[in-house]
């Protein structure tokens, strides 16, 4: 078994480090190489950014746990192919996102993120955040030893939990607009009050909302209440949600498909069916008899029924 606590200083130096390969490119390269890939029916964008942290992660993480699969957004199929004659969902394999939020790092922005889950048996015992920019801060997991915040460094980090509270003064919704209809979201929740939905539609107005692990961090952390991600334009992977998954569990918190079952890791195609995260019982049933009085769910996508 590893001990994860043990080498939690040498992961967080990887993902410093390919934090700093991503902001040293950003800095001195005005062309960011943009490229698509399209295989086996996944398409992604990515930079030359995207693919400097992938080695830096993919090399680190392979030096420091020899034997255990890498398997990244980036290099995603010739991983899997590698790895073919091995069940994922047995045993341990790392699972990374080298940028999450490349349009939002195209864009000069900083609500992006460096992500990685280390997994077993098909379920995260460890999963990190790492922001990089303005100043290195985020959030990591390590399975039944609670989730934490740090801000420089992870010597500085502290066990986040978030508080009981009353939801009949409104729910703190959280959301990425890049991939949803804002109007609609909004619409899922019917009468029930949104106690930031000014915020929300100013941010949408302006074009612009947090990543989506990013949310769900927050919504450990107590911050934001609930968000659903149907992905109607992509599908999620599973480098896009483990790290999370575990933060919001170490904290009370749920990641869930949309009929409530948990998120298995280690599937053939790395791929997520839509997901919602919450950190109360109540607001999945709330939010449930609401979405579906008004919309039918088929083929990843919702469908509003007639009236």
């Amino acid at each position: 078994m590893l001990e994860i606590e043990t080498l939690l200083p040498e992961i967080f130096a990887i993902f410093e480090k390919a934090g700093q390969a991503v902001l040293a490119i950003r800095e001195s390269k005005s062309d960011l190489g943009e490229v698509v890939k399209n295989e086996d029916g996944y398409e992604s964008v990515f930079t030359i950014a995207d693919l400097a942290s992938d080695q830096v992660l993919y090399e680190g993480l392979t030096a420091l746990t020899p034997g255990v699969p890498v398997i990244s957004e980036e290099n995603v199929y010739d991983e899997i192919k590698k790895y073919a004659l091995h069940d994922l969902t047995k045993g341990y394999f790392w699972i990374i996102d080298p940028i999450d939020g490349t349009n939002h790092f195209r864009k000069g922005r900083n609500s992006w993120a460096v992500l990685g889950a280390l997994i077993l048996d098909g379920a995260p015992v460890f999963g990190i955040v790492y922001r990089p920019a303005p100043t290195v801060h985020g959030y990591y997991a390590v399975k039944g030893k609670g989730a934490y915040k740090f801000q420089g460094s992870i010597e500085n980090a502290e066990k986040i939990s978030k508080e009981k509270r009353d939801f009949r003064a409104g729910i703190r919704l959280g959301f990425e607009i890049g991939y949803f209809d804002p109007a609609r979201i909004l619409d899922q929740f019917g009468d029930v009050p949104i106690a930031n939905r000014t915020e929300l539609e100013t941010d949408i107005q302006n074009g612009f909302t947090e990543l989506s692990a990013y949310t769900c961090c927050l919504i450990a952390e107590g911050k934001v209440d609930f968000s659903a991600f149907p992905m109607d334009k992509c599908a999620a992977g599973e480098w896009d949600v483990a790290p999370v998954a575990l933060i919001l569990e170490e904290t009370g918190g749920y990641l869930r498909h949309f009929d409530n079952q948990p998120v298995k890791f280690g599937t053939p195609d790395k791929k997520v069916e839509p997901t919602i995260a919450y950190n109360d019982p109540q607001l999945f049933e709330l939010y449930q008899r609401h979405l579906f009085a008004s919309y039918s769910y088929e083929n990843r996508v919702f469908i509003k029924k007639e009236p």
